[in-house]
């Protein structure tokens, strides 16, 4: 051992290291290096266990020597305290934090380490640790933190030296965000894969199969080099692989391409008779492959993935090439690239005579007389709702109805509604929700592709279904009891909700007390009381209410059920939550924009304790402002990816500042009893960080679609490769990734389906009812995404009134489906392919769907232009003083943005009333001038 003083020789680890920091010119950088933790609470406190650190760690006082081989004594690191300029998580301290965690390290100078104590003036306290990556490894980061904030299970560790490779301590997030604090490195970093080559065609024809999987194309373009080329200096010779599914992947093509011009994904093959000093590199953008004697090595970026998925990379070549050498007459389409089946867990047993509506009257039992259900001035015990219910089954039953028939159920927001849905599930039968705002001829489709029984409803029937409708039961009626029957159990049907479909026909999904009750049992970690307060928010003919209403109620909670012209109004909504004391809240994140912008001229007053996400993508950006207001410890904030096919969620994640600082995309883990896997078009399982389509199993997959058979096995096929095999996978049309920790990251839609207001929608079903239309010969929908909202824009050719085609499609599509806008084109625009090029098609304007002459030419009045700019604002669309906000875009969740942004603009309480009473510039403005001089 070297005396106190000595140089000391640089580890194999840490040369390869200071190597790969010098290549990248990063000599004085720290990048990748940064790591930031909770401070320890004190500065006096940090700075007493710096010292004993220090003391008992040479490492810490080292630095570099000139010769560039040694260490020598420098300058142990000092506590030093960093005062930032603006509160924390704000966009100015942000920065200032980034620049902090980004100041160079001098190796020569030292010291390798840098404390600080980052003080905010809201009184957040950080403490920032950064090292030259040459130093510690990134587990001696980690223990040094633990030292520094005192935690004696750490006192008597070690820290190491690196060994290559240099890992970010705080890897940055899967597709290629940067986390807060973390200045990634450049350079790339080597992970080893031991690998046998049997001949270096073996190499290409492995990489030509697991690139032809990634992209979906049969061929890959490899560039062959000899030995020694400096990479990226001369253009290598290409070659084209062309890799078919039923030949062996021995026999995969090799041929000449010198004249394509696809130089993306780059093999540098060493030369045949040097295949001891082979340099071979894959270029997978971030990500490189290299083999040099007998081990391949993944180099990436650690700024832009994470070094699991890069090694994922590499596994995946070095299956196909382990598949080669054992089974070389093996099928290529047979070969399997992935690691390991998608990831799963357990779930929990459910008892076979188990039911939603016994869950239910077991709380009844055990505290009727507790609140169940509130809407306005409503209010049913546990007990009134059982007895409600049981009134509502008996009248099912004497109408005729058995077990296993389905009961449509068409009514109003109100606490009866809730009523009703659970009589019908206490008769036996399964509920199918009809919307009342959805137009007649859809619930006319509706009520007869389900085969109802009868209907309850609480008004006149919009059309003849056929069969008895049943005015809901009222509390004067004779008590029946309810109806046990041999049918009811786990696997009889709780509820059919219909989906868009893609051919014009809604479709109806099946799902079982059993899914919903595996749900409900999954997402115990909830900790769901009888304290919670659950508000039943979403229409009922969206599935997730399911979750909202039994999820409450099975649980003792009081279910608030919100009005529809609440439900519409941000501002009224924002009230009634902390009128109720909400504590269980679930949004899609659509709604939940328009309530953060209420919630933002408030003082923070809710009392939600669970805030879930569900029914649509989120940005977790959003979610900023609201961890600004209400603590991660006070308010738990969850994304839950879900499908209706699968029981409304099908995996969880709780969401943190940190991750709507960089913006995760992840959806989490699946719920216990769910699994996810990510299959190719063959139904092969895909490596971590390779995109395909997400398959969901488990106990919340349904029976399928009714009276769809073709459909239904279609969609839902089954698999060996499960935990359970034999069991089913439902083929949902997502695409998506797991990351290499197990958890997905949802990547949109593989087909035409997109989520508009939480709800699924296929753009074949609105095309398919423009082609219908009168005057319409040809029509494409696209989809267009403006402030945290999806519009739908419709193109037709034909001689078409859009006016009158408008009111044609309110007919039969609910206003969800409606187009934002419709524009009239000579001939929709196409690539040279035959496909529509959608950037070929004018943007989205209001003369093309002008529901009033236009306006004066003369120049508007100041408060006229003020409302048509906060029109524009909203809808994303250019908009005249005459347009019909309904019939350029409008829509409830944008009237509600309009009279913020009304109210921001000086305008006072618009109400929305006023603007469904006004709905065009002129009009409105008018009113509000008019509503401004009589007070």
């Amino acid at each position: 051992m070297p005396a106190e003083g000595d140089p000391v020789p640089l580890s194999a680890g840490q040369r390869a290291v200071w190597t790969q920091c010098r290549q990248a010119g990063a000599e004085f950088a720290v990048r990748g290096a940064a790591f930031a933790v909770p401070a320890p609470g004190a500065a006096s406190a940090a700075a007493r266990h710096l010292a004993a650190a220090v003391d008992r760690h040479p490492v810490l006082r080292h630095r570099l020597a000139e010769d560039q081989h040694h260490w020598l004594p420098g300058r142990p690191p000092l506590l030093i305290t960093e005062h930032a300029p603006g509160r924390a998580g704000s966009n100015r301290a942000h920065a200032w934090r980034r620049r902090l965690l980004a100041r160079p390290i001098d190796p020569w100078r030292g010291p390798l380490v840098r404390v600080s104590l980052a003080l905010y003036p809201d009184g957040v306290t950080e403490m920032l640790i950064v090292a030259h990556a040459a130093a510690l490894d990134a587990a001696s980061l980690r223990a040094l933190a633990a030292m520094l904030r005192g935690e004696p299970s750490v006192e008597s560790a070690e820290l190491g030296e690196p060994e290559a490779p240099w890992t970010s301590v705080e890897p940055p997030p899967w597709g290629g965000r940067t986390a807060p604090g973390i200045d990634a490195a450049p350079h790339t970093i080597d992970l080893p894969v031991p690998l046998h080559l049997p001949d270096p065609a073996a190499l290409v024809r492995a990489v030509g199969l697991v690139l032809g999987r990634w992209t979906g194309s049969r061929a890959a373009t490899v560039a062959v080099a000899t030995t020694g080329r400096p990479i990226g200096v001369a253009a290598p010779e290409l070659l084209k692989v062309t890799v078919r599914e039923d030949w062996p992947l021995a026999e995969a093509s090799i041929r000449p391409d010198a004249a394509s011009g696809v130089r993306s994904h780059v093999v540098l093959l060493p030369a045949v008779d040097d295949l001891l000093d082979e340099v071979v590199q894959v270029n997978l953008a971030p990500v490189e492959l290299r083999l040099a004697r007998g081990t391949l090595y993944c180099s990436y970026r650690p700024d832009l993935v994470t070094a699991a998925a890069a090694q994922g990379v590499a596994a995946a070549i070095a299956a196909a090439v382990r598949s080669l050498e054992r089974a070389p007459r093996r099928a290529a389409g047979a070969v399997d690239i992935a690691a390991s089946p998608g990831s799963s867990l357990p779930g929990p047993v459910i008892p076979a005579d188990a039911t939603i509506h016994g869950a239910v009257a077991r709380r009844a039992a055990t505290t009727p007389d507790r609140v169940a259900v509130t809407c306005g001035d409503s209010r049913l015990t546990y007990g009134e709702l059982v007895a409600g219910a049981t009134l509502v089954a008996g009248a099912v039953r004497d109408a005729g109805v058995v077990p296993g028939d389905r009961v449509g159920v068409l009514m109003s927001r109100s606490a009866d509604l809730v009523t009703a849905l659970l009589g019908v599930l206490m008769s036996g039968s399964a509920y199918v929700p009809l919307d009342p705002d959805y137009p007649p001829a859809r619930l006319q489709f509706m009520a007869e592709d389900a085969g109802l029984a009868c209907v309850i409803a609480d008004r006149v029937a919009p059309v003849d279904f056929g069969v008895p409708v049943l005015a809901p039961p009222t509390a004067t009626g004779p008590d029946r009891p309810i109806v046990s029957t041999l049918d009811a159990g786990i696997d009889a049907d709780a509820y059919v909700i219909y989906t868009s479909g893609s051919t014009g026909r809604p479709k109806g999904v099946v799902v079982s007390h059993g899914n919903l009750l595996a749900l409900l049992a999954a997402t115990e970690g909830y900790e769901f009381s009888p304290d919670d307060v659950w508000t039943l928010f979403h229409s009922y003919a969206f599935d997730f209410s399911v979750w909202e209403m039994w999820g409450c109620l099975t649980s003792g909670g009081r279910l608030v059920v919100v009005p529809s012209r609440v439900a519409r109004d941000a501002v009224e909504f924002r009230r009634l939550l902390r009128a109720e004391r909400v504590t269980v809240l679930n949004q899609t994140p659509s709604a939940f924009a328009q309530l953060l912008t209420a919630e933002s001229e408030q003082p923070p007053g809710l009392r939600v304790r669970l805030l879930v996400f569900g029914g649509e993508r989120l940005d977790a950006r959003l979610l900023l402002p609201w961890f600004d207001r209400y603590d991660e410890e006070r308010c738990r904030v969850v994304n839950m990816y879900g499908i209706t096919e699968t029981t409304v969620h099908c995996t969880w994640r709780t969401l943190t500042r940190s991750d709507a600082l960089r913006a995760s995309d992840s959806v989490g883990t699946p719920l216990p009893g769910w699994s996810v896997h990510i299959l190719d078009a063959a139904g092969r399982e895909m490596p971590a960080g390779v995109p395909g389509e997400i398959c969901i199993g488990g106990a919340g997959v349904s029976a399928g679609y009714l009276h769809r058979p073709g459909l239904t096995a279609r969609r839902f096929v089954p698999t060996m490769r499960t935990p359970h095999p034999g069991t089913r996978l439902y083929r949902s049309g997502d695409l998506g990734r797991l990351r290499p920790d197990g958890e997905l990251e949802h990547l949109g839609r593989i087909d035409e389906q997109v989520k508009v207001r939480g709800h699924r929608v296929e753009l074949g079903e609105i095309r398919a009812r423009l082609l219908a239309a009168t005057g319409v010969t040809a029509a494409a929908v696209v989809p267009r995404r403006h402030d945290e909202q999806v519009f739908l824009d419709a193109y037709v050719t034909g001689r078409v009134d859009t006016v009158e085609l408008r009111r044609e499609l309110a007919t039969v599509l609910p206003e969800y489906l409606m187009p934002a806008t419709i524009i009239v084109v000579a001939q929709l625009p196409t690539t040279v392919n035959g496909k529509l090029d959608t950037s070929r098609l004018p943007a989205p304007g209001s003369r093309a769907v002008v529901a009033s002459p236009p306006a004066p030419a003369d120049t508007p009045p100041a408060p006229l232009t003020t409302v048509i700019q906060v029109w524009e604002q909203t809808l994303g669309v250019p908009v005249t003083a005459d347009d019909n906000l309904f019939l350029i875009g409008g829509n409830s969740l944008t009237v509600q943005r309009i009279v913020l942004g009304l109210r921001d603009a000086g305008f006072g309480e618009a109400a929305v009333r006023v603007v469904y009473r006004n709905p065009t510039p002129r009009l409105l403005t008018a009113r509000l001038l008019a509503e401004e001089v009589t007070t």
